[in-house]
């Protein structure tokens, strides 16, 4: 690995964290002041109110992502062209392609955490948000979707929902 891929990288990281936490941030601050009344109203504690923007995190992060990306590539790409650091580059040999395939490959990279983000931890931690606002903030009854007394049949006009006696 060249010294110069190594540099962009590291970079390309710092700025791209710094986005993405930053994002994070905002995103969880308008959240919280559009649920606020309902935490108030409903005397929510602390830990409940945590535990749900904790839960939360994945699923900012994952939509954030791309967002984050966008805009860290053109605030490093724009802070090399500022320092004529791309111009150095041009003019010691060395291709755009050489340096802007770091950006490829930790796009790629992104991408790959993204769709294991989506498919293994957000079912997951979505279920767990949903259940601490509904159980532990607006205090409803906890709702098993799968239960002895409850069954779902499905003919082929209709879908009928089948519950027993309690």
């Amino acid at each position: 690995m060249l010294i110069i891929t190594r540099y962009y990288t590291r970079e390309f990281l710092k700025i791209f964290a710094l986005c993405l936490a930053s994002f994070v941030v905002l995103y969880l601050l308008v959240d919280l002041f559009e649920n606020l009344d309902s935490f108030i109203k409903n005397k929510a504690s602390l830990a409940a109110i945590i535990r749900y923007f904790l839960f939360s995190i994945p699923l900012v992060i994952y939509q954030i992502c791309p967002l984050g990306m966008l805009l860290c590539t053109f605030i490093t790409i724009g802070m090399f062209a500022r320092f004529n650091e791309i111009t150095a580059l041009k003019a010691h040999g060395i291709s755009l392609f050489t340096v802007f395939k770091v950006f490829l490959f930790i796009a790629a990279f992104t991408w790959i955490f993204s769709l294991w983000l989506q498919e293994y931890v957000l079912p997951y931690t979505n279920r767990q948000m949903k259940e601490i606002k509904n159980v532990q903030i607006k205090k409803k009854k906890s709702v098993d979707i799968l239960a002895r007394d409850h069954f779902w049949y499905r003919s082929q006009n209709a879908i009928y929902n089948i519950e027993g006696a309690h």
